[in-house]
């Protein structure tokens, strides 16, 4: 059995090692990559691109190098009581969210944007969705996107308690931003790293700037973060805990995976990745429990999607567009046309958001009424 944790550890480690450094290797050398999104790449050349690329890594490594420099000579010394680490984190989190929303005021952010003004705006002016007696573009984009309910019933809730107001929205999100960081601390804490090593690693959350405003654009991804924390945090516990104590913890986790697979579908991968470990770490009839947190996924699914048909938010039980259509997105640019330059073929967009690829989707969903199953036909055959 041990022999089998140390393989399977080494061969996630491995994987993870090889997807970080194609990650490296791309960002310096293969800037197309990073073209699709980015407006500063597509006005610059591919070798001015990679030049910054090669500088950014290397100030990149010399903070790593300076933290690891670090790290070795507060670890010679005394580690930092639980109260002072404490007392240092609080009082970073009170300046860090107070820097945020400083910063925001200055740059005149006074609302929600993309999809989550669009979600916002429905929410404060709720009207059941129908595409069919009012076939506006908001009408289709609701109904096929029924994933974005758990995120209306976060605004409803912050409405309720703080009014229709947006600077409620950013507050709260940005608390559940700084949350989940300190639950973050708190599962360091659990599996016993010492302080100093603890605050040191909060500080890359800290410089995360795309993290960072995500909270402020306050869409799924914060919600999926703040619950993909709290399952960490009952995953370190469940670890560090023997006997009946280890079920609460093991329930827990199930729980906030699941919240997290409401927040944002992604995760998914989050409960599979646990369900594989607690089988393979429990012996005997104990490795049944792996199966717990797929249960509760399937379970609070169900639940949730009767407590959608029961509210009446939908016309109809036929929402959501089946999930081939994200396989498809993006492949009507596909591949890239030979005769570009080398300049042109540097900024084609592969494998992204497409209109032509959303318009056909629809086309199928809305104009030609067809059944999902039909619709999933077409679009592999497309892939």
């Amino acid at each position: 059995m041990r022999n089998s944790k140390i393989f399977l550890r080494r061969f996630f480690s491995s994987i993870v090692v090889f997807c970080f450094t194609w990650v490296i290797f791309t960002f310096l050398l293969m800037p197309r990559m990073g073209a699709i999104y980015s407006p500063f790449r597509m006005s610059h050349s591919v070798l001015h691109t990679i030049i910054l690329n090669f500088v950014a890594a290397l100030i990149a490594l010399m903070v790593l190098l300076g933290i690891r420099q670090f790290t070795r000579l507060v670890k010679n010394k005394k580690d930092l009581s639980d109260k002072t680490a404490w007392v240092l984190l609080l009082l970073e989190m009170i300046l860090y969210s107070g820097g945020i929303l400083i910063f925001l005021k200055y740059i005149g952010y006074y609302k929600t944007v993309d999809d989550a003004q669009v979600v916002y705006n429905w929410v404060t002016h709720y009207t059941v969705i129908d595409p069919w007696t009012h076939p506006s573009w908001l009408m289709h984009y609701l109904y096929a996107n029924p994933q974005n309910l758990f995120l209306a019933l976060t605004y409803k809730m912050v409405n309720l308690f703080l009014g229709n107001g947006f600077g409620g929205i950013v507050i709260t999100f940005l608390a559940i931003y700084v949350l989940s960081i300190v639950l973050l601390f708190c599962t360091m804490r659990a599996l016993k790293l010492d302080n100093w090593i603890s605050l040191i690693i909060i500080q890359l959350l800290l410089i995360s700037i795309q993290v960072t405003f995500h909270a402020a654009i306050a869409y799924t991804d914060i919600l999926a973060f703040f619950f993909t924390s709290l399952t960490v945090y009952c995953f370190a516990r469940y670890l560090v805990t023997h006997g009946k104590l280890q079920f609460f913890w093991l329930g827990l986790i199930s729980l906030s995976s699941f919240f997290a697979f409401l927040s944002k579908g992604t995760s998914l991968v989050l409960i599979i990745a646990l369900s594989i470990f607690i089988f393979v770490y429990n012996h005997r009839i104990k490795k049944l429990t792996g199966f717990i947190p797929i249960l509760v996924l399937l379970l609070g699914n169900f639940g949730w999607t009767q407590a959608i048909n029961y509210s009446g938010v939908y016309v109809d039980t036929n929402y959501g567009q089946p999930n081939t259509h994200y396989v498809m997105m993006g492949l009507s640019n596909t591949p890239i046309p030979d005769n570009l330059s080398a300049r042109e073929a540097a900024n084609w967009s592969v494998g992204t958001y497409a209109a032509k690829d959303q318009d056909y989707s629809w086309n199928l969903f809305y104009n030609r009424h067809l059944s999902k199953s039909a619709i999933t036909q077409k679009q592999i055959a497309v892939y």
